[in-house]
C-alpha cells in the first residue's frame, strides 16, 4: 500500500513537471522607440488561422543595419511550438524562421537581416511546427 502511495505521488510530480505553463502563455511587452534613421515600411493587422483567433497589428521598420518587425497588440491562441515566420503566403513551404513566439499577447519585436526582401516575404505567420497549423497571417503592405 504504501509503495502504491509512493507511486501515485511520483506520478502526480512527474505531470506537473510535464504540463508546465508555456512562457508563450504570458504577456510580453517590449517598447521600440524609433530613431530618426528608422523607416517605417509596412504594416499589416492578423486576421485568424485554420481554426485560432489572432488579432494584432505588425510594423515593419527599416534600420541602419537590419530591419525590425514590431508585434503590437498581438492576441492568439496558445499551442506547442508556435514559429514566428516571414512567409511568401500563408503556408510553411518557402519561409524565414524568425524563432519561437514570444508570448501569445502583447507588443514584442523580431529583428530581421537587411538583405530579406519584405516585398517578397511579406506574410508574417504564425505557425504551429507540431501540428503545421497557422494560427495567425499578418500581410505587410507599404
Amino acid at each position: 500500500m504504501m509503495i502504491k502511495n509512493l507511486m501515485l505521488i511520483i506520478c502526480a510530480a512527474i505531470l506537473v513537471v510535464a504540463c508546465k505553463k508555456d512562457s508563450t502563455d504570458e504577456k510580453k511587452e517590449e517598447t521600440f522607440m524609433s530613431s530618426s534613421s528608422d523607416t517605417l515600411v509596412a504594416s499589416g493587422t492578423f486576421i485568424n488561422g485554420n481554426g485560432h483567433s489572432s488579432t494584432g497589428s505588425i510594423k515593419a521598420y527599416k534600420r541602419p543595419n537590419d530591419q525590425l518587425i514590431q508585434f503590437e497588440n498581438l492576441k492568439t491562441d496558445n499551442g506547442p511550438l508556435l514559429k514566428v515566420y516571414l512567409s511568401k503566403d500563408n503556408s510553411n513551404k518557402d519561409f524565414i524562421d524568425l524563432g519561437d513566439l514570444k508570448a501569445v499577447a502583447g507588443n514584442f519585436n523580431y529583428e530581421v537581416n537587411s538583405s530579406v526582401n519584405l516585398k517578397e516575404y511579406n506574410h508574417v505567420i504564425i505557425w504551429c511546427e507540431k501540428f503545421s497549423v497557422l494560427f495567425g497571417d499578418a500581410v505587410l503592405k507599404e
